[in-house]
């Protein structure tokens, strides 16, 4: 107990390195359930927002079969293109 020089008694604990100091274990183990929480929460609220607002399927048009066209004629000159179809997704 300290007293100060206006009359405050005070109750000030002892300042030792144990008593400062958190635990680094502990630390990084609430740090790291923290993240995974946050990770989660974030991975449900993306299963959702794709599950409501899903992908639409749409038949590649003259104006994307032309991008790609000349996108593959840029990349690799002198190559045909034979067949284009959309990579089948997993649902």
């Amino acid at each position: 107990m300290k007293v100060f020089n206006s009359g405050i008694l005070a109750v000030v604990p002892d300042s030792t390195p144990a008593a400062t100091s958190p635990d680094l274990l502990m630390v990084c183990i609430i740090a790291f359930v923290a993240v995974m929480c946050i990770l989660s929460i974030l991975s449900i609220l993306i299963q959702l927002i794709t599950r409501i607002f899903p992908a639409l399927e749409t038949d590649p048009g003259p104006a994307m079969t032309q991008a790609i066209h000349q996108a593959v004629s840029q990349t690799i000159p002198g190559a045909r293109i034979v067949q284009i179809k959309p990579i089948p997704q997993k649902k």
